[in-house]
């Protein structure tokens, strides 16, 4: 394994700068344009499927759309044929190098063209399949970086596999689906160096792993593990000197959000370094496998097609292309770096708006969520809101709570909809907070208002289950019975009740809550701010939403950092478990901060 690796590395050497300065152009270019068709493709989506906005009530028919599927499939096939351009020119720099050639960059990539052509011709539509298989092993550091970063994509996922009724059994699809692409790790070399054609490259593959199955196993592990070491210290070094570069110019009550903001940039920065360093990595060591594999076979020497030879070879041409590349990676950074400082500015200047506090659920981290006693918690801790949850019996008393389920707050396991509220309003609610909070119950709409009137402004958050198409009347009801419609804000996922709400009463402020933000929110009318899972919230997002009058609210942010972050993209109120922090985080406009304290608050 250690000769393997060893003469891995020794072809990645000898052309090491020409791989690089490719790798680097090809996968900038290549992730914007994806990054810019993807942005199209569901916008496009949205339009054709009547959607202004993605949420997570529209998530999944917007999935199942048609012309979404096909975009899908397009995205798929697409990021595919990149990826297939990609090793064919990094074979002919390994087949160079393996020649002790040197080649330079644009030569290379030319004939990668050139043999990427000559693979379609040979593969047919059956080419899609040998690179499918190669992706888990190739891009398994882009993939999993990529996914987190792109918001998109990472909601997806988790909405998918929350979809998924067998997870186990999803889990094991998986690792059979990895096991059965690692067969196939020798089709491109079969493929794109011998020309044989994809069905029979596949065969060829699969023969030559059941002979030396447990070593390349180990080799490709190792290779993986050796791109993680790498891509890991790059991060860190990354975030060491954004962090010194914080604490050197940045005043203290804006050091926590300016290097949070810097450190999502660095999460896609170092998501493309470690795409483009396993791809290389671990075609290396297949290509040396393969070599070994099959004996030390002897390799053509490439030379170049005739109608290129003297432009490629020309030097002036060469050191033209150079200036070229130069000047556009250089652009790049500069727009790159530009913007992430002005966005750094622009987080300084907005550190000084109000931000109101929402104590979530009375504040769940402090008290029993969702209970009386967590209300008097938020109203000690100065919150500007407090969030509750409501649903609605069997017999149409509204009660606080938000799940679907008492199981979890109470331990008996019924739905909502099942029970009498006789039959529930003397179970205690579940305690881990001491003595103090001992013997709380399950409090009604009517016992919340009599408590926060006159104390404390109320987010009302109207479960739907599909079973109380009648909770906005009973609430509206109630709003206007206590008297206390001046300090309600009321707010659900299900965008309908919002519109009864301002049929009924359009002076009370009404929100949508959304896990994502993707779209256009011109429509959304009956909302008068977004209630957004905080990590989908960035700067166009609040800027687009004040614009057209709204507030956004983020949820649920318990991290001090996080809450500064919001503060400095000016979100009008953040939604917390932990209401006394977020007022002290809000507050914290002078001091000092250190290195260390500013380094682990960006590692948590």
């Amino acid at each position: 394994m250690g000769q393997i690796l060893k003469k891995s590395w020794s072809i990645i050497k000898m052309n090491i700068i020409s791989l690089l300065l490719f790798e680097f152009v090809y996968k900038v270019a290549t992730f914007i344009i994806i990054i810019g068709l993807m942005e199209h493709g569901i916008s496009v989506s949205l339009k054709y499927n009547n959607y202004s906005y993605l949420t997570a009530e529209n998530f999944l028919d917007f999935i199942k759309s048609p012309l979404t599927i096909i975009f899908i499939i397009f995205f798929i096939v697409l990021m595919l044929g990149f990826l297939l351009i990609e090793v064919c020119t990094i074979f002919v720099c390994f087949q160079f190098s393996y020649n002790k050639q040197k080649i330079f960059m644009t030569d290379m990539f030319l004939l990668g063209l050139n043999r990427t052509w000559k693979f379609l011709k040979h593969g047919h539509i059956s080419w899609v399949l040998c690179i499918l298989f190669s992706v888990p092993f190739l891009c398994f550091h882009l993939i999993i970086r990529e996914v987190y970063y792109i918001k998109v994509l990472n909601y997806t996922i988790q909405t998918l596999y929350a979809h998924v009724p067998n997870k186990t059994v999803a889990m094991v699809i998986l690792g059979l689906f990895l096991m059965f692409s690692l067969s196939f790790i020798f089709v491109l070399p079969y493929c794109i160096l011998e020309g044989k054609k994809s069905f029979s490259g596949m065969l060829a593959s699969v023969k030559l792993l059941m002979r030396h199955f447990f070593k390349t196993l180990g080799c490709i592990l190792v290779s993986n593990l050796i791109v993680g070491i790498i891509s890991v210290a790059l991060y860190f070094l990354s975030i060491i000197l954004v962090v010194f570069y914080v604490v050197m110019t940045k005043e203290p009550s804006v050091a926590y959000a300016v290097v949070l903001a810097f450190s999502q940039k660095i999460d896609m920065a170092i998501g493309v370094i470690a795409g483009a360093i396993g791809v290389v990595a671990n075609l290396s060591v297949i290509y040396m496998l393969y070599i070994q594999y099959v004996k030390d076979k002897k390799q053509e020497k490439i030379t170049m097609p005739e109608y290129d030879k003297e432009l490629l070879l020309n030097k002036v041409a060469k050191r033209r292309v150079v200036a070229i590349v130069g000047v556009l990676i250089l652009l790049i950074q500069s727009i790159y770096v530009s913007n992430s400082l002005l966005k750094s500015n622009r987080a300084t200047q907005n550190t000084f708006n109000i931000t109101k506090i929402t104590a979530h659920r009375g504040g769940a981290l402090m008290a029993p969520e969702n209970t009386i006693g967590a209300i008097e918690v938020a109203i000690s801790a100065m919150a500007d809101y407090v969030e509750v949850d409501i649903q609605e019996t069997k017999d149409g008393q509204l009660i606080i709570m938000h799940d679907n389920n008492l199981r979890r707050t109470t331990g008996v396991n019924a739905y909502v909809w099942e029970v009498m509220y006789d039959e529930i309003k003397d179970i205690e609610v579940r305690n881990r907070f001491g003595e103090e909070f001992a013997g709380q119950k399950i409090p009604t709409v009517q016992e919340v208002f009599e408590v926060c009137k006159g104390r404390i402004d109320l987010n009302l958050d109207v479960k739907y289950n599909g079973r109380n198409g009648d909770i906005i009347e009973k609430l509206m009801t109630l709003i206007e019975a206590y008297d206390i419609a001046d300090q309600c804000i009321i707010s659900s996922t299900n965008y309908s009740f919002l519109k009864q709400v301002k049929e009924m009463n359009s002076d009370i402020p009404t929100g949508y809550i959304m896990t994502m933000t993707y779209g256009s929110i011109s429509n959304i009318e009956a909302a008068d701010f977004f209630s957004v899972k905080w990590n989908y919230i960035d700067e166009n997002f609040v800027t687009e939403a004040h614009k057209a009058g709204k507030e956004v609210h983020s949820w649920t942010v318990n991290y001090k950092g996080n809450m500064l972050k919001m503060r400095s993209l000016s979100v009008d109120n953040i939604i917390t478990d932990a209401p006394a922090l977020a007022k002290e985080a809000m507050g914290e406009v002078e001091g000092s901060i250190s290195f260390i304290e500013l380094f682990n608050y960006v590692l948590r």
